[in-house]
């Protein structure tokens, strides 16, 4: 499992990397408006994650769930630190966590308020969750036709 865990890890930074550095310097550092491409940046995002939950569902790798709810969760968790507790604000680790937030920058071009982040990350989780059932479920019927 953990060896399965550490794959997605690598995966999840190959993929999310673009999307990190396009946010990063498209007004996520300095606070600069998103704007359409920002909002763009994340649509496509969330969408990538959707369609490789579904096609991993559908290869049938059990772990994938586990590490998406973890991914998701995390990421949650230091949204939350990063907004509301201000001791975090000087600590190194959760500054270079918040690039992993940062495609979510996109959203605030749409939804300046905050929440409106805090609310949707358990939304994409869920959504990524539902597409890797789904694929596991299309899959399985199929496995289920052949024989």
């Amino acid at each position: 499992m953990l060896k399965s865990i550490f794959i997605y890890a690598l995966w999840t930074a190959f993929f999310s990397t673009p999307f990190i550095i396009f946010s990063t310097y498209s007004g996520f550092i300095m606070g600069g408006p998103a704007g359409f491409m920002g909002l763009l940046n994340t649509l496509c995002y969330i969408l990538l994650w959707i369609l490789l939950s579904y096609f991993l569902g559908k290869k049938l790798l059990n772990h994938f769930i586990v590490f998406v709810v973890a991914y998701w969760g995390i990421l949650l968790l230091i949204y939350l630190l990063a907004t509301t507790v201000e001791a975090f604000s000087n600590n190194y680790f959760i500054l270079a966590s918040i690039f992993l937030i940062s495609p979510f920058y996109g959203l605030t071009s749409r939804f300046p308020i905050p929440e409106f982040t805090f609310v949707f990350i358990p939304i994409f989780a869920l959504l990524c969750s539902i597409s890797y059932l789904l694929g596991r479920r299309n899959n399985l019927k199929l496995t289920k036709n052949d024989f």
